[in-house]
């Protein structure tokens, strides 16, 4: 093709005809820059579709992320329900005077039930290593930016602060009134018993105290998990209304 155009500008100048040779190389150099031009916006449009399929590809990862999440604090929801209907029971018993040990014992061993905060955040945590700004949409892009490094460690913080008191008073006041039987080996052989009668226990300001505190913690974390599900329930739907948009 180069020897094709050299050729005919070489006619042209041997025919003399400079006009027309001007305007030919004149022709021919906006045809170059029409070329360059073409295949730098070839080059950006698959840049843009590499793009494109990353953010696609990286938002998937964490709505998957997030639905996992979402059962999981689901989960540990009805772990606090299972707090508070230890409490319930515990009540139940003192108003209904029917202090049987087994009962009382069964019942306050839900209010020792713990939980695990914890998040997937390794998909996030891969899209800050090669930029946040990898996110086209600025909203969507701080909205995930917020849940990851506000929502989700300060509600873990918080939630781990209060279930340290819960659990401080919980085993004090087990170690004060209830008592496992162990083996030689040193393994629990039995269920938890009562060290005093129930009545007594029910007369007991620690004891009392404990109850109390549990139900406060477990609504608490109730409080702290609806928080959570609350910010990822908008985040999913965010996240769907830009991934159908990228279909």
């Amino acid at each position: 093709m180069i020897k094709f155009f050299r050729h005919i500008r070489k006619s042209l100048l041997e025919k003399n005809q400079m006009g027309k040779y001007f305007k030919y190389a004149i022709g021919e150099i906006l045809l170059v820059v029409i070329g360059i031009l073409i295949a730098l916006q070839i080059n950006n449009w698959n840049e843009n579709r590499k793009e494109r399929i990353y953010e696609t590809k990286i938002l998937s990862e964490i709505r998957k992320d997030l639905l996992l999440d979402s059962i999981y604090f689901n989960a540990l929801k009805s772990r606090a329900k299972i707090t508070l209907r230890g409490v319930n029971e515990l009540r139940a018993i003192n108003t209904s005077g029917d202090f049987i040990s087994d009962s009382i014992c069964s019942s306050y061993s839900r209010l020792g039930i713990g939980v695990n905060y914890s998040y997937r955040n390794g998909s996030y945590e891969s899209l800050k290593s090669v930029g946040l700004d990898r996110i086209s949409n600025d909203s969507l892009r701080n909205q995930i930016s917020k849940i990851y490094d506000f929502t989700f460690p300060r509600n873990k913080e918080l939630v781990y602060n209060i279930q340290n008191s819960r659990d401080d008073k919980y085993l004090k006041t087990f170690e004060e009134f209830f008592y496992y039987d162990i083996n030689t080996k040193g393994n629990v052989i039995t269920k938890p018993k009562l060290k005093i009668s129930g009545e007594d226990i029910y007369r007991s300001l620690s004891f009392t105290t404990t109850i109390v505190f549990t139900e406060s913690y477990a609504e608490e974390l109730l409080i702290r998990l609806n928080i959570v599900l609350g910010h990822i329930s908008d985040l999913l739907l965010n996240l769907d209304k830009e991934l159908n948009s990228n279909d």
